[in-house]
């Protein structure tokens, strides 16, 4: 069992990571109703109606780069204190969380001056175990055009850029993640092989 902040607890956080298009929402989803696991992500939910009548997300998701990698290295501090006062009650599932806020800066023209890749900032609560979902690239591009979904700019330069690609998952490997390519593996074998691996199975 590991300590979280200096509290002892029995309930686990994971955290699910990967490209857009790997099969995160579906492999979080199976995870939460398997363990009776709460659900957070990172970024939460936020509004302020003086800022942007929408999310907060798609707002800073439009403005320019340093304006945005602050809102996310902000929002995953109340991730951290959300995610801390779930596991009091039960496991938590963590869509993306810092490795991810931390990867992609990397595809900045200026990576923010943050903590080393790998590393996570002071009080952050540690997950128990980390999930990196990945597949082939054909296969990614597949699922995103049958999902009819606008991308967002950043997927767009994922998709478009394969250095970009690599960079921000070398910048997640960095956490070291139990990696899972999920390329011909079907939901149900892939919710077993994360099971296995977090030995809830």
């Amino acid at each position: 069992m590991l300590e979280k902040g200096g509290i002892g607890m029995k309930n686990r956080l994971i955290v699910v990571e990967g490209l857009d298009g790997t099969g995160k929402t579906t492999l979080i989803s199976s995870l939460c109703k398997e363990l009776d696991a709460t659900l957070i992500s990172t970024p939460p939910e936020m509004f302020d109606s003086r800022l942007y009548e929408g999310e907060l997300r798609e707002f800073f998701d439009s403005v320019e780069q340093s304006r945005r990698r602050e809102y996310y290295r902000s929002a995953n501090f109340l991730a951290s204190e959300l995610a801390l006062i779930a596991l009091q009650k039960s496991h938590v599932i963590m869509d993306r969380y810092w490795p991810s806020t931390a990867a992609f800066s990397a595809m900045d023209e200026s990576n923010p001056e943050w903590e080393e890749l790998g590393t996570f900032p002071k009080g952050f609560v540690r997950p128990d175990a980390i999930i990196l979902l990945t597949v082939s690239e054909e296969e990614r591009e597949n699922r995103l055009k049958n999902r009819g979904e606008l991308l967002t700019d950043e997927e767009i330069r994922l998709s478009s850029k394969k250095e970009a690609r690599l960079r921000v998952l070398e910048g997640l490997r960095a956490f070291n993640p139990i990696e899972i390519n999920t390329t011909n593996i079907d939901p149900k074998g892939v919710l077993k092989r994360v099971l296995i691996e977090i030995d809830f199975f």
